[in-house]
């Protein structure tokens, strides 16, 4: 039934509040997120939710340009991704009314990506989600101006990099966020985050760190005004340095 509700027209607030309770029920309990996973159109559903949010959010700040942080827009590599018909027909019109405000666009990104990131620790869920191009769409959240959505994302991306497959493609959009002028300081902090997490986590994922050329870009933070954008790069660059010895001379140099 809360699966049917992201999709519903009943309540324009629906939607968000099925995400919501979506999050809460699966918090911890495999038997409850492998039940919602079984529905075939959850996670494109809630992925459309994500991205409509985005897509309203994006829409009321180009009405009010003086709004937008500096370094906000985003970059060709991180355009919308194509998502499923069927999720985007169901979720267009009946999400689409409920973000008449900013406001209620972040509270439904909030939601959506809450729902995903508990979903995210089941193999399953990780394929469906890398199926209907969501990997862009969690990347594409770590510029959200919604901090609690912003910290989903980093959290549904760790879990996703798990997979071999993603690894790879979450890497290099991640290290193209860390460019300066490309983004938001807050998007870029949130991107180094997840890069250092990956990092810490496992030798490979430093491999393919160093292969996605982001070792410069995490130097440069360290030019950085953000204390904690100069953290994170600290964090990653003590990894991939532990990793390799050639790791070790780049960084020197």
């Amino acid at each position: 039934l809360l699966v049917r509700l992201l999709a519903t027209t009943m309540a324009a607030d629906a939607p968000r509040l099925a995400a919501t309770a979506l999050a809460r029920l699966a918090n911890g309990h495999a038997q409850t997120q492998e039940a919602i996973v079984a529905e075939a159109d959850a996670i494109p559903r809630l992925v459309a939710m994500v991205d409509l949010a985005a897509a309203r959010r994006q829409s009321q700040e180009a009405i009010m340009p003086d709004s937008l942080p500096p370094g906000a827009a985003t970059s060709t590599p991180l355009a919308p991704a194509a998502l499923p018909a069927a999720a985007v027909t169901t979720s267009l019109a009946t999400v689409a009314p409920s973000l008449a405000e900013p406001a209620m666009a972040g509270r439904m990104q909030e939601a959506a990506s809450d729902a995903l990131r508990r979903l995210l620790e089941l193999g399953s869920a990780r394929r469906a989600l890398a199926a209907c191009d969501g990997i862009r769409s969690m990347v594409r959240l770590l510029a959200s101006t919604d901090a609690a959505a912003r910290r989903h994302a980093e959290h549904a991306l760790v879990l996703l990099a798990a997979d071999g497959a993603n690894r790879e493609l979450i890497i290099r959009q991640l290290v193209d966020m860390l460019h300066g002028g490309k983004f938001s300081v807050e998007a870029r902090e949130q991107a180094a985050g997840s890069l250092a997490q990956l990092a810490t986590a496992d030798a490979e994922n430093c491999r393919s760190l160093v292969a996605a050329d982001g070792l410069q870009p995490l130097l440069a933070l360290l030019q950085e005004t953000s204390s904690r954008a100069k953290e994170h790069a600290l964090v990653a660059l003590t990894a991939l340095a532990k990793a390799s010895p050639a790791n070790q001379v780049a960084i020197a140099e």
